[in-house]
């Protein structure tokens, strides 16, 4: 393992943003416990540095890995700490994911409606910075919500608009 010590900015900012990577390898291949070991260093160093950008990342991360292993109110909990340094720094790229990943983690804690209200927050800033691939995902989870409560025809609105997207991407999976 490389330690990196003293003042040296950029390097310690490259060596936490390659940690928070490879923690989400880690992800990937549900090792969480080591991808959340990972994510805590680069936070430790993130911190440390002062970035906000950076640590907000960072804690998005960390609260993914906590869905990832089926902990909604502990990842809710980082999401939102991780959505009000975003807001504070005017990110509206990971505003938007914020408000979708909490979208998310509402509807897996049975929050429909909250969740329709993050996904529609998400939605309208996507469609301000033209996020494609983030408007078709949210679009085919306002799908989801509204096959949920029955709405069908609104479902399969939202699902062909979500899918239109993902062609026009090239983008199969998100189908």
């Amino acid at each position: 393992a490389i330690k990196v010590t003293g003042d040296n900015y950029d390097l310690k900012k490259w060596y936490a943003r390659s940690l928070s990577d490879l923690g989400m390898i880690y992800d990937v291949f549900e090792e969480y416990k080591e991808a959340l070991r990972l994510l805590h260093v680069s936070l430790s160093i993130r911190l440390e540095l002062g970035n906000d950008n950076d640590t907000g990342e960072t804690i998005h991360n960390i609260a993914y890995v906590k869905q990832s292993l089926g902990k909604y109110k502990e990842a809710l909990e980082l999401e939102e700490k991780s959505l009000k340094i975003f807001e504070e720094t005017g990110n509206k790229v990971w505003i938007g994911i914020c408000y979708h990943q909490i979208g998310y983690t509402k509807r897996m804690l049975g929050e429909n409606s909250n969740a329709m209200h993050y996904y529609k927050k998400s939605l309208k800033i996507v469609n301000e910075i033209g996020n494609k691939s983030s408007e078709a995902s949210t679009l085919i989870n306002i799908g989801r919500l509204e096959e949920v409560a029955g709405r069908m025809d609104a479902a399969i609105e939202y699902y062909e608009l979500g899918k239109k997207i993902s062609e026009q991407l090239g983008d199969k999976e998100g189908m």
